[in-house]
């Protein structure tokens, strides 16, 4: 049986053994500086920043030049994103009005930005991800995976597409 000051030197030396196995948690902005070498989205501190941020900024709504950003940067119709993150034609001309969508609304554009950041990390670059999204796909049900992520669980399995694409997975 070890004395106390023994298992004491113990637990220390494994800490330091599991500090220098698990090294300090990266963002993700850090992660596009030192890993990805490419310019972050304009939109991406949306993603970038913590949880409770996150959850402030969705409660109080996102501006809706998060909305025209993002079509911008899929190169589709307002009216396909719309559709996509379902809100009607009459609600997004008041949205615009007011310069705010709800919550609802937010989360929803935030589920597409993410897939998007995604997609982007694994394939390289935005164009090659904008492509990847736009046309149909095996795995999807030869949905596209944009369509297929017009839902949480759509957007669950888009998220595992991606994955085993990164992993190199048959998919």
């Amino acid at each position: 049986m070890q004395s106390p000051s023994a298992r004491k030197k113990n637990k220390v030396h494994s800490k330091k053994h599991l500090d220098a196995k698990y090294p300090k948690t990266i963002t993700l902005s850090e992660l596009n500086k030192n890993v990805c070498k490419r310019k972050p989205f304009r939109w991406q501190m949306i993603t970038d920043q913590d949880s409770q941020t996150v959850i402030k900024a969705l409660k109080k709504g996102y501006p809706v030049s998060v909305f025209d950003q993002l079509k911008e940067k899929l190169d589709i119709s307002e009216k396909k994103l719309a559709v996509l993150v379902n809100i009607a034609p009459r609600t997004l001309t008041r949205r615009k009005k007011t310069g705010r969508l709800n919550s609802d609304e937010s989360e929803r554009i935030l589920r597409i930005i993410r897939l998007f950041g995604h997609a982007v990390d694994i394939l390289g670059d935005e164009e090659e991800a904008k492509r990847w999204f736009m046309a149909p796909n095996y795995g999807l049900g030869d949905t596209p995976p944009l369509e297929y992520a017009d839902t949480e669980p759509g957007a669950r399995e888009v998220e595992k597409l991606l994955g085993r694409l990164e992993w190199g997975v048959f998919t």
